[in-house]
């Protein structure tokens, strides 16, 4: 990580994360939602106050999203579900399907066709050549229950899912390389388009909010990291801001 990292960002959350992942920006709210699936807890920020609050899970919760009726749909160990507002009981929208033993799902971010994205991907315990994802698909509802579709596997590491305005090319955290990628799904590999540094050593999730859109807000990961590491970077797991010369869009949500 760049050593000027630390001058251009501030700790706008000092509770650490093992790992904080899909975050995005509640405007109306003036919120920064985001989760820690490692220790099973959602979390959302009040910037103006600083308040921070968590929501607990039983299982691993490694999805979240805003919906256009109001609430999140949540991606937890067994299926997506749909909760009406924060701390209410999530209810059940679709079971997942079986993946390998070695993997595990992630992301659960949406397009702005209103489309559900996920991620299944190699655990770390079993990456024998390095981290590999495939992206699943869930259609916006109607009157029949929409099935999960596999759309394109060996993406790599992939935290941080997000879209271009236009839907036509997706972007991710390839965390442990430090950098953010660029890839249209119907082309080939993707492409590397920003060496992020922050002051962390692996940055795991991006999103643009903040009452003018301008404030780049980053999450991290603290989970792994040695004691040397630790004392080299010892904000790793909280979440990071700087202003940006570019407005963001609206956090995109899940058309139920």
């Amino acid at each position: 990580m760049a050593a000027s990292a630390s001058a251009e960002w501030q700790v706008v959350s000092d509770v650490l994360c093992a790992s904080g992942e899909v975050s995005f920006w509640s405007a109306r709210e003036d919120r920064l939602y985001w989760i820690d699936p490692p220790l099973k807890r959602a979390w959302r920020l009040h910037l103006p106050s600083g308040r921070a609050e968590h929501w607990g899970f039983s299982g691993p919760i490694t999805g979240l999203a805003p919906c256009r009726s109001g609430g999140f749909v949540l991606l937890l160990a067994d299926g997506l579900y749909h909760a009406g507002a924060w701390l209410d009981v999530p209810t059940l929208l679709v079971p997942l399907p079986p993946i390998d033993a070695d993997s595990l799902w992630r992301a659960g971010t949406c397009d702005p066709w209103g489309r559900l994205w996920l991620v299944a991907q190699t655990r770390p315990a079993a990456r024998r050549h390095g981290p590999s994802c495939t992206l699943y698909c869930l259609r916006a509802r109607s009157s029949n229950q929409s099935p999960l579709e596999s759309i394109r596997q060996h993406v790599g590491d992939c935290l941080g899912l997000c879209w271009s305005p236009d839907g036509r090319s997706a972007y991710w955290s390839n965390t442990h390389l430090g950098e953010v990628v660029q890839a249209a799904l119907s082309q080939g590999n993707g492409r590397t388009v920003l060496d992020l540094a922050v002051p962390a050593l692996y940055p795991s999730g991006l999103c643009l909010g903040g009452s003018d859109g301008r404030t780049l807000f980053a999450t991290s990961m603290r989970a792994g990291l040695s004691a040397p590491q630790l004392a080299h970077h010892p904000q790793s797991g909280a979440v990071f801001a700087r202003r940006v010369g570019t407005p963001g869009l609206p956090a995109p949500l899940y058309w139920d």
